[in-house]
């Protein structure tokens, strides 16, 4: 008797459809790339405002895994600043949790 493994089909499909609007939360305030179950967000940094935007964009992935419940973990969840002006003393958060430049 053969058993037909659903999970092993459904589940990439099913992963993809749940992640899809991820894309939708971020994308007013950041652009976002995801990759399997990896998603980076990024914004070129050129004054206050910017850097707020970046944040929003933080939160609105936070409220979004908080809305799904999903979690994150928040040790594998780096800043990483490029350029010869980049601001390395501005830290971003997910609520309680700083995100440290490196």
């Amino acid at each position: 008797m053969e058993y037909l493994r659903v999970g092993s089909v459904l589940g990439p499909l099913l992963f993809l459809i749940f992640i899809n609007d991820l894309i939708e939360c971020c994308a007013a305030h950041s652009e976002i790339y995801l990759f399997a179950d990896d998603a980076k967000l990024f914004k070129h940094i050129l004054n206050d405002s910017d850097r707020q935007s970046l944040q929003e964009g933080i939160n609105e992935l936070y409220e979004w895994t908080h809305r799904l419940l999903l979690k994150l973990n928040i040790s594998k969840c780096k800043v990483i600043s490029f350029g010869r002006h980049a601001d390395k003393v501005h830290k971003y958060n997910f609520i309680n949790n700083d995100l440290a430049t490196p």
